[in-house]
């Protein structure tokens, strides 16, 4: 019995090393010819130290110029590229004012038109109404009219199209944003996962290491984070904290840790070697963020962390508050500071909930799941 082929293209902007695996598992579908389209850095982008990831030579992949620096090639290339190619499908996994003419080209080539999407960044609902409200009165909705189906993160962005965009429920289906879940499920069950010497370096007189990954800009509100860390040390809570990252608020930020007197915080730098990031979480023992929710947040989950963070970002929806870790809203330092308190008191609650979050990325959000939901879409029924 014969397989039959369906040609499908990926726009996906930026190719980050997280995306990857998952590109990878995808593209090894048997019924599925993949073709990855993809952009070096925008200027923006380049400056906030955004990077390419590489992808095997077997999986098809042409590179394009920026939507945001050059709209106008981009659009020729991208044209070209469906000319030449004749996709039955295309995926299209960023926003952009440019991609709208992507409605045109589906009209006159007759390819069917995806929207892969994050979701909505607040699980509070007031905060989520302003927000989506806000995105009502853009463009976005009218391209989203011409799409013929939808791609998300989470079950939470896919009952928000519902309520608040009046898409269907068999138009939408749900692919979990995963990092590459089983290098990390294999680094936390390794015994040779390094963090020995780290946490001796972290924690010489017994304190509890609290971590956080992401580039140092403003979005990470990582001077909030501070705030916490000075209200938990002004209660004699003993702690460390390791940032992991680097970008163009670094150095005020380690100036602000001096001008705070705060001992026992650490500044890292980049790192993007995805085993030495799970031997740092390996040694630590939460997880925290207090600006956007990031990737990182289910990397600490598949490590065995409890995450506590603000109520911000695509991914605070696979916070399970209270019993993953706690979502705070956003900006409340002193709530944070107190459920941190918490759990560096309360070492079984803090192995409790990270066992669970460990647990949900292991049955629900893995590489594997958010293969399976792009494959849905790609061969409904």
């Amino acid at each position: 019995m014969m397989v039959s082929i369906r040609k499908v293209f990926l726009l996906h902007g930026i190719l980050p090393n997280y995306r990857v695996r998952f590109i990878t598992d995808l593209a090894s579908d048997p019924r599925l010819n993949l073709g990855v389209l993809y952009s070096h850095p925008s200027q923006s982008e380049s400056k906030d130290g955004f990077r390419n990831g590489s992808l095997s030579t077997e999986i098809s992949q042409y590179e394009i110029p920026s939507p945001q620096d050059k709209p106008f090639s981009f659009l020729l290339h991208l044209l070209e590229l469906i000319w030449q190619e004749r996709p039955e499908i295309v995926i299209t996994g960023y926003w952009h004012i440019s991609i709208y003419l992507l409605v045109l080209f589906k009209k006159f080539f007759g390819f069917r038109l995806v929207l892969w999407h994050g979701g909505f960044p607040f699980k509070n609902g007031e905060a989520l109404s302003t927000h989506v409200e806000r995105i009502k009165k853009s463009r976005f909705p009218n391209f989203l009219h011409h799409c013929d189906s939808l791609i998300v993160y989470s079950e939470h962005a896919a009952r928000t199209f519902e309520n608040y965009f009046d898409v269907e429920s068999t138009k939408i289906n749900v692919a979990p944003n995963a990092p590459d879940t089983d290098l990390f499920f294999k680094l936390k069950a390794s015994e040779e996962v390094g963090n020995a010497a780290l946490r001796s370096r972290f924690s010489p007189n017994g304190e509890k290491i609290l971590v956080t990954i992401g580039r140092l800009t403003k979005a990470r509100k990582l001077d909030l984070l501070l705030d916490v860390i000075s209200l938990m040390k002004s209660e004699g809570r003993r702690i460390s904290l390791v940032v992991i990252g680097s970008g163009p608020e670094g150095q005020k930020l380690v100036s602000e840790v001096r001008k705070r007197g705060l001992q026992n915080v650490y500044f890292e730098g980049e790192i993007f070697d995805d085993h030495q990031i799970g031997c740092y979480l390996a040694a630590s023992d939460i997880y925290v963020y207090t600006g956007v929710a990031s990737l990182a947040v289910k990397i600490a989950m598949s490590m065995g962390l409890p995450t506590v963070g603000f109520d911000y970002g695509l991914e605070v929806h696979n916070i399970e508050d209270g019993v993953t870790g706690y979502v705070i809203p956003f900006g409340d330092t002193r709530a944070m500071a107190i459920k941190l308190g918490y759990l560096v008191d309360h070492d079984d609650v803090r192995s409790a909930m990270g066992k669970e979050g460990h647990s949900l990325m292991v049955t629900k959000i893995n590489t594997e799941t958010m293969v399976s939901g792009f494959l849905e879409s790609i061969f409904p029924n």
